[in-house]
C-alpha cells in the first residue's frame, strides 16, 4: 500500500463565532503556537482514501516528524494506527462511489468559548443568536473572575445548558468553593463539569456527592482508567470520547452497559479529521441513546481554509460536504502530497 503526505498549519481565529467579533482565545500561549499536521493519503488498486494525522503532545502524542517517521516504518501510534484506520474507511466508501454520511444523521454540537470573561456576553450572545443552546465554556485560569462573569450573565444563559470544563487546573477545595458561590439559577443549568481536578477515582466520586452535578471523563490517553471512572462514579456521568485517538467500538462496549452519557468530540484538527469524528458520533447514536449533544464543530476555532468553507455557517448542526468518502474530492485531490 502506497502512503502519502500532506503537511498543513492551521492558525488560530482572531475572531469569536457567530456574530460577534473579538479574541477569540484567551490562552496567549496557544495565540502565538499555530498548529501543524499532515493530511494522509493512501492508494490501493487504484483507489485513494484519505486521513488526518494531527498530533497534541500535549495529550501524549509525539511531534509530527516523529509521527510520520514512525508510519513509514509501519510502527504505528494511537493516532496513526486510527488515522489508517479511517483511510481504508474512506478508500471503501470511495471504492464504492458512495459518501459515508449518507443516511445518517450527525448529532448536534455545542458551542465552544475560550475567550477572557470579559468577551463572554458577546460570545454567547453570538451563539445564542445562532441557534445554540449547549455553550461549553473554557475555566480554571481565574475562578474569581470568571466566577463574576457567570452570576453577571445569568439572566442572558436562563435558556442555555452550560457544560464547564476547567482542564483539572484547579483543586477539589477551588471546585467547591466557586459552586458553593455560583448563581443558584445558573447552578441548575449545569449540564456537566469537564475535568474539575485531576483524575482520581476517589477524589472525583467524593467531589460528585457533595456538588451533585455530573461529571465528565475527557482524558484520551487515559483508555485504561474507563473502567475505573465507571464503577467510582454514578451512572448519570459523561464520558468524554475522541475518535481520533479512541477507538469508540472498545469504548461502546465498555459504556453501554453503564448508560453513561457520551459526547463525541474531534481532536481539534483539521476538518478532515473532524468529519471523521462526525461519522463516529452519527455511527454511535444510530445503536446507543446516550450520545448527546457534541463537540464537533471545532473548525470555527481556526482561520478559515478551502476546507473548513465547505463545512457551513455557524449552526448547531454540522452539515458534511458532498463527495465520496468524507467529501472534499477535488479539494483533496489538488492537495501537494509527497510519498512516505
Amino acid at each position: 500500500m502506497k502512503i502519502w503526505y500532506c503537511p498543513y498549519q492551521l492558525n488560530w481565529a482572531d475572531q469569536l463565532p457567530g456574530k460577534s467579533q473579538g479574541s477569540l482565545l484567551r490562552d496567549a500561549e496557544l495565540k502565538k503556537s499555530p498548529r501543524y499536521g499532515a493530511l494522509l493519503r493512501i492508494e490501493k488498486k487504484g483507489v485513494c482514501g484519505y486521513s488526518d494525522l494531527h498530533p497534541w503532545i500535549e495529550f501524549g502524542d509525539v511531534d509530527l516528524e516523529s509521527e510520520l517517521k514512525y508510519l513509514k516504518s509501519g510502527n504505528l501510534t494511537r493516532l496513526s494506527k486510527r488515522a489508517m484506520h479511517f483511510a481504508q474507511l474512506d478508500l471503501e466508501a470511495r471504492e464504492k462511489n458512495q459518501n459515508l454520511f449518507s443516511q445518517k444523521e450527525i448529532p448536534e454540537s455545542h458551542g465552544l468559548l475560550m475567550v477572557e470573561p470579559e468577551l463572554w456576553q458577546l460570545g454567547l450572545k453570538g451563539y445564542l443568536q445562532d441557534g445554540f443552546r449547549v455553550l461549553k465554556i473554557k475555566l480554571g485560569q481565574n475562578l474569581k473572575e470568571e466566577l463574576r462573569e457567570l452570576n453577571r450573565l445569568s439572566k442572558d444563559l436562563s435558556e442555555a445548558w452550560l457544560r464547564l470544563d476547567f482542564n483539572a487546573r484547579v483543586s477539589a477545595e477551588q471546585i467547591l468553593e466557586f459552586f458553593a458561590e455560583l448563581d443558584l439559577n445558573l447552578r441548575t443549568r449545569v449540564e456537566f463539569i469537564e475535568d474539575p481536578i485531576s483524575w482520581n477515582g476517589p477524589a472525583w466520586s467524593d467531589l460528585q456527592k457533595k456538588i451533585k452535578i455530573p461529571l465528565a471523563f475527557d482524558h484520551p490517553s487515559l483508555n485504561s482508567t474507563v473502567e475505573s471512572f465507571i464503577e467510582m462514579v454514578s451512572p448519570q456521568n459523561w464520558l468524554v470520547v475522541k475518535p481520533a485517538v479512541q477507538d469508540p467500538f472498545v469504548l461502546h462496549q465498555i459504556v453501554g452497559p453503564s448508560r453513561l452519557r457520551v459526547c463525541v468530540t474531534s481532536y481539534l484538527d483539521h476538518p478532515v479529521g473532524q468529519m471523521f469524528a462526525a461519522f463516529e458520533a452519527a455511527k454511535w447514536a444510530e445503536t446507543y441513546d446516550g450520545v448527546g449533544t457534541c463537540g464537533l464543530l471545532s473548525h470555527s476555532v481556526y482561520q478559515k481554509n478551502s476546507f473548513s468553507e465547505m463545512l457551513g455557517g455557524q449552526c448547531p448542526q454540522l452539515f458534511p460536504p458532498e463527495g465520496t468518502g468524507i467529501g472534499f474530492d477535488q479539494i483533496l485531490e489538488a492537495q501537494d502530497w509527497k510519498c512516505l
